[in-house]
């Protein structure tokens, strides 16, 4: 039979065997849940991303188009600039000057891009010395020049 001193040793085994187990099971399952929770920090993360994309693209939508870039006081019967501002972020800018036989010549043109936020959008311009950037804000219902507030922009009727 078993002695009294052989069997506690055989107990306290067992108990550190299974202690043991449930250690290394809960340091795996630790090691789980703490990935779980970082892979869906990560999607939150992304979710966050697309939500500003798509923000950034709706106020996009809202001022996609083109503009003739006006200032107050100087008339635009003989040269105009214009914006075109595509919903996808591309931007372009024109230089157009009235040939005297009713029809506009295009004189020069550049690339670039353009973002938008609730109030605002800033375009910048591949220029020839260099980028060009401009910004405009919303104020009662005229894009406005930050800088030079005489400029603004009129959207075209498309």
């Amino acid at each position: 039979m078993l002695n009294r001193n052989n069997l506690i040793l055989g107990v306290l085994f067992i108990m550190i065997f299974f202690s043991s187990c449930l250690s290394d099971k809960k340091n795996s399952a630790d090691s789980i849940i703490n990935k779980a929770e970082s892979e869906i920090g990560e999607l939150n993360d992304l979710d966050e991303k697309e939500k500003s994309t798509e923000l950034k693209e709706d106020f996009k939508s809202n001022f996609a188009g083109t503009y003739t870039i006006e200032v107050k006081g100087v008339s635009s019967d003989q040269e105009v600039e214009i914006y075109d501002l595509d919903i996808n972020g591309d931007a372009m800018w024109f230089w157009m000057e009235n040939s005297g036989n009713g029809k506009a010549v295009i004189e020069d043109q550049k690339n670039g891009k353009w973002t938008a936020d609730k109030n605002s959008v800033t375009i910048k311009i591949n220029g020839n010395s260099g980028l060009i950037t401009e910004s405009y804000e919303l104020k009662n219902g005229v894009l406005t020049n930050t800088q030079l507030s005489k400029r603004y922009l009129k959207k075209s009727k498309e």
